[in-house]
């Protein structure tokens, strides 16, 4: 099994995920995802910001879809991300990781557990 990725790793992915998105994360910004998606796997998150990308064109109407510049729609932002987070939990609970680690250490394997 792979080990759900740490703090630095979600990081990463995040920013690798968004690099070429319409965003207005920053730094600051960036560090409060990280710390709220903690037990998320790299699927997870990229699902997260997926959906969190769209929020901007959800928020159009149909006629707006069909006549507002591509370069007029807001990025998407903190907020928007958050707000996906708590529709959205992670796909692995922390009590099955739990109970994998432990047969692990019974039962030996090569695996570490993320810090």
């Amino acid at each position: 099994m792979i080990p759900l990725p740490d703090a630095e790793a979600r990081r990463a992915l995040m920013a690798h995920d968004i690099k070429n998105d319409n965003h207005s994360i920053d730094e600051d910004g960036m560090s409060m995802i990280v710390k709220k998606t903690e037990g998320y796997s790299g699927a997870d998150l990229h699902t997260v910001l997926k959906d969190a990308a769209k929020a901007p064109i959800r928020e159009l109407t149909s006629l707006q879809l069909r006549t507002i510049p591509l370069n007029k729609i807001r990025p998407f932002t903190v907020d928007d991300v958050l707000e996906v987070l708590k529709k959205r939990k992670p796909s692995v609970a922390a009590k099955d990781m739990t109970e994998v680690y432990a047969f692990q250490k019974m039962y030996g394997t090569a695996l570490k557990k993320a810090t």
